[in-house]
């Protein structure tokens, strides 16, 4: 039910999965952060999402995210550094 004073969006909004709460966290965690996020600091701060015990596989991960959210237009520049 509808309160009295609830404005009418035009919207239908619905519920977001994981990988949609993962991408979130990580933008405003972007937006947050002013030096910009290593690779290590993103898995420390959002451990929820990137504890893998394999690293590779967090990586993976973490770079399907930024793609999708360049794609979906959210980021347009990340710098990742080259590791040896």
């Amino acid at each position: 039910m509808k309160e009295k004073d609830d404005l009418p969006l035009g919207i239908d909004p619905k519920p977001i999965n994981e990988t949609e709460e993962r991408q979130l966290s990580l933008l405003l965690n972007l937006i947050r952060s002013r030096q910009g996020l290593s690779f290590l600091q993103i898995r420390q701060i959002m451990k929820e999402y990137y504890s893998n015990s394999n690293i590779e596989s967090d990586q993976k991960k973490l770079q399907r995210d930024i793609d999708e959210l360049k794609e979906n237009g959210c980021i347009d520049t990340v710098v990742m550094p080259v590791l040896f």
